[in-house]
């Protein structure tokens, strides 16, 4: 049986808290927070696609309160994913749209880059495939100029998932593949099964 969720998060919460720190580059998102965004794709795995749109919304409250635009993108991107697992695609859309606006105020190109994915998937989910799939390539592109890897299985799937409505199934399972074989070449391996 999972824990309640919100008890455990009070009582996380009431611990004696440092003040939210300031400088992003430094020290990061606020832990709680991000954890909080994250736990939320967790139920969404787990089997709780109610409880999971809940966790992400109020992780996203929490963040805004915060006054910490670093804070904010990271959790706006996250709960962005959960409500798009979820196929909440306008929701998903909105925080997507926003996440990525406030990191290119901000100079935060990774949040940036990885949102833009998740406002094509949102595209996909809508019903339009040919225009998400370009957000997505173009976003995935942007993201290999960088070196990083994060998330890059997830985000073949939801190409591949594009793909299968807009052209022939190999373009899709091209997809898959390259997929795939994030998963055999990093430790990103989530999404493998």
């Amino acid at each position: 049986r999972l824990l309640d969720v919100r008890r455990y998060w009070r009582r996380i919460a009431g611990r004696g808290r440092r003040q939210t720190v300031r400088h992003p580059l430094e020290y990061g998102p606020d832990p709680l927070l991000a954890s909080m965004a994250h736990f939320a794709q967790t139920l969404w795995f787990l089997g709780y696609p109610e409880r999971a749109q809940k966790l992400a919304d109020a992780a996203v409250a929490g963040a805004r309160a915060k006054d910490h635009a670093f804070t904010l993108a990271t959790v706006l991107y996250a709960s962005s994913s959960t409500h798009l697992l979820c196929r909440n695609a306008t929701r998903g859309r909105q925080l997507a749209e926003e996440a990525v606006s406030l990191s290119a105020e901000h100079g935060f190109p990774l949040w940036q880059t990885l949102a833009s994915v998740l406002t094509g998937y949102a595209r996909v989910q809508e019903g339009q495939a040919g225009e998400g799939c370009a957000v997505i390539e173009r976003a995935l592109d942007a993201l290999a100029a960088t070196g990083a890897k994060l998330h890059l299985a997830f985000f073949h799937t939801f190409l591949a998932e594009g793909r299968m409505s807009t052209g022939p199934a190999a373009h899709a399972l091209a997809a898959v593949d390259a997929g795939l074989e994030v998963t055999r070449t990093t430790l990103n391996r989530h999404f493998r099964p």
